[in-house]
């Protein structure tokens, strides 16, 4: 899937809002949903071990959404993946999404 991007100015610290382009259903290929993931990689320079994924499911109109609760330090990768109707696998996306926290004085 083509087209996943980042849009970090849009929200806080610790969220982030994604968008893709919506994909072309086709007679083989209707989508009925987008399945949104994430899974944090690296935590405070540090690989994560024991990675816990979370996942959105999205309606086929849907090509926006704002991602809530990421902790601070953390790169997290998100994914898209088209859901469809008759399982034929479709090309899913993923980006890495960085969050840092910064402290003013």
């Amino acid at each position: 899937m083509a087209n996943l991007t980042v849009m970090e100015y849009a929200t806080g610290p610790t969220s982030v809002l994604i968008s893709w382009k919506r994909q072309i259903s086709w007679p083989l290929r209707v989508i009925v949903s987008y399945l949104v993931t994430r899974e944090p990689i690296i935590e405070a320079g540090e690989r994560v071990i024991e990675v816990k994924q979370h996942s959105t499911v999205v309606s086929p109109d849907v090509t926006v959404l704002n991602i809530t609760g990421l902790r601070s330090y953390t790169t997290y990768r998100v994914g898209v993946e088209p859901v469809v109707v008759n399982r034929i696998q479709m090309q899913s996306s993923y980006i890495l999404v960085g969050k840092c926290m910064f402290i003013l004085n």
